[in-house]
């Protein structure tokens, strides 16, 4: 399965079924570019939203794809990270620049996390660092836990 990017981007992921094995015994579920940085995908909701910095409309942001387009049948304007650790750039704590585009000083985003938050250390880390990045760039930040 294919996930085209958007905002003009030839960035893609691909889902692999079924998963494969890395060398090194990694189970691998997506595919992308080889040295690519990871992206925000956004859904057509979401598109609309973000191109009008006037909308007040909040903002889903959720790991994967899937889980962005399943919010946006319910008509919920959605990002999707690539990954849980996807948020942020490899070299340093900060947002990757796709959330430079996003008029987020005001808005309401809801972080759907994963059932995992619950009971991983990690993961909930992960998304405590993003919720404190986001409110630093004056985001009013709820958290959603998916049972």
């Amino acid at each position: 399965m294919v996930f085209s990017y958007n905002h003009g981007s030839d960035f893609y992921r691909l889902k692999v079924f079924p998963s494969i094995k890395s060398r090194t015994r990694h189970k691998i579920k997506y595919l992308q570019p080889a040295g690519s940085e990871p992206h925000l995908y956004w859904t057509k909701q979401a598109e609309k939203i973000l191109n009008d910095s006037y909308d007040p409309s909040p903002l889903w942001v959720c790991e994967g794809e899937k889980k962005a387009l399943r919010l946006a049948q319910e008509r919920l304007p959605s990002i999707g990270v690539g990954d849980v650790y996807c948020w942020k750039r490899k070299d340093r704590m900060g947002l990757i620049s796709d959330f430079d585009e996003i008029p987020i000083k005001g808005r309401e985003v809801y972080l759907v996390a994963d059932s995992d938050f619950s009971t991983n250390d990690n993961v909930r880390l992960v998304y405590y660092r993003l919720s404190s990045e986001l409110m630093a760039r004056g985001a009013i930040v709820y958290l959603i836990v998916i049972p």
